[in-house]
């Protein structure tokens, strides 16, 4: 029987260029890092993710080195809601109308779209750039809602400081002990997402008021609906140094969401 094949070991000089291929440079201000692993969600993974997601869900991403992940807490740092395909003729008339600080629109159409907010406030990319991270889980509405609790999540913004007749009505079921269909719920987010695109990030994580919003904050408001009967509720914590009732990325875990693809 022949010898399982081995990779040749590399010479000292092909061990330095492996190394020296390796250091990242950033010119302002000047920083030098050695990163051999980049972001650990490959190819293969992205195929994976790409064929697992649907409108609607909810996505955690993580990385192992940045700082404010450390400061976060958990195995997450952000949150997003997948919009979907997102086109010009359906989707741009019902967007918030604005332009970013570098000129492109608030509304940014294509197939497989994140809407999220960030320190530059509310904005859309594809998944493909979401996706550049170490970690990501998928979580999910069931497919029918039904009623856990009768606390009504009171989540208003300046623009829609209310529930809407068709939010009203899938509350109210809900909370009569009806079941609901989560695309119901889906296409309430969605309208929400589109509604508030060039909204602030919320630096101080208020979650009573909604004139900014941080990720997770976004992602409470856009399913204020439905939040009390898969068991999202805010949590008194610290974050940043600040005690307050806010949601890490992490508490969407101990939800009612299904978690449908996760990666640590």
């Amino acid at each position: 029987m022949s010898a399982t094949p081995k990779t040749r070991r590399q010479s000292p000089w092909e061990k330095f260029l492996t190394f020296f291929g390796d250091i990242k440079i950033y010119p302002h201000p000047m920083f030098i890092i050695y990163d051999p692993g980049s972001y650990r969600i490959k190819g293969p993974d992205l195929r994976e993710i790409l064929d697992t997601l649907q409108p609607g869900d909810i996505l955690l991403r993580g990385y192992d080195n940045y700082l404010d992940g450390k400061f976060i807490g958990g195995t997450f740092s952000h949150a997003g809601f997948y919009y979907g395909e997102a086109t010009d003729e359906l989707d741009r008339p019902l967007a918030r109308a604005g332009q970013q600080d570098n000129g492109k629109d608030w509304f940014t159409p294509g197939k497989q779209m994140v809407v999220h907010s960030m320190a530059e406030g509310v904005f859309m990319e594809d998944i493909l750039t979401f996706s550049r991270c170490d970690k990501i889980a998928i979580l999910r509405l069931p497919e029918r809602l039904g009623k856990q609790t009768e606390q009504k999540v009171q989540v208003g913004s300046m623009e829609t400081p209310d529930f809407s007749p068709e939010e009203e009505r899938i509350y109210q079921a809900l909370k009569g002990g009806d079941t609901v269909a989560s695309k119901n719920a889906i296409a309430q987010a969605k309208r929400l997402a589109l509604a508030h695109l060039g909204y602030a990030y919320d630096f101080g994580f208020d979650f009573e008021t909604h004139k900014s919003f941080s990720c997770t904050e976004f992602i409470y408001f856009i399913y204020r609906c439905v939040c009390p009967f898969v068991d999202i509720k805010l949590v008194e914590q610290s974050i940043l140094f600040l005690s307050k009732k806010v949601l890490r990325p992490d508490d969407f875990l101990q939800t009612g969401l299904q978690q449908v693809w996760v990666k640590k």
